[in-house]
């Protein structure tokens, strides 16, 4: 999965449209879509036509690993293609409206996830960001270059404060 913003868009909101280590502030945001993906637990990015394969429950949801659910292309159980009236789906599950459960199991091909244009998905390009800034800016806000990080011994560090941790949220626990 590629980073939630470019190494362009990072230098715009520095205010360096020319940045000189294009390919190390790629990288940095890299890394900072990467972590954030982690700690989330999902891939948050768009996805189309993914497939799940789910054993036999007593429940009439089947939740899916990643949302927000966008789509439910295809629901087969048995090999058996199910009628699209016979479910119907939330933005985290798949389920009978009639409450009944899914002994059979059943696999799902679905589409998920915040498409780029998405208000959601900004939120997630900011933090990359803001994540990367805090990475290239010391503590006392001078950027710092190749020279002057080993002159102070300090390297970029890609990092989700607590209060970041909280506000996206972590692995959801079924």
């Amino acid at each position: 999965m590629g980073a939630f913003a470019s190494a362009l868009e990072l230098g715009i909101k520095v205010g360096n449209n020319s940045p000189s280590d294009l390919a190390r502030w790629q990288s940095l945001l890299q890394e900072a879509s990467d972590l954030i993906r982690t700690h989330r637990g999902q891939m948050i990015s768009f996805v189309e036509g993914d497939t799940v394969t789910f054993g036999a429950t007593n429940d009439h949801r089947l939740f899916l690993p990643e949302t927000p659910i966008t789509a439910i292309t295809s629901v087969t159980v048995d090999g058996v293609l199910q009628a699209a009236s016979t479910y119907d789906f939330t933005s985290w599950a798949l389920f009978h409206p009639d409450g009944s459960t899914w002994p059979n199991g059943a696999t799902v091909i679905y589409s998920h996830g915040y498409l780029e244009t998405s208000p959601e998905f900004g939120e997630y390009k900011s933090l990359a960001i803001r994540m990367v800034q805090r990475a290239l800016f010391g503590p006392q806000g001078e950027v710092f270059g190749p020279e002057r990080v080993e002159a102070v011994g300090w390297s970029a560090q890609i990092y989700l404060t607590e209060e970041e941790q909280i506000r996206i949220g972590g692995v959801a626990v079924g």
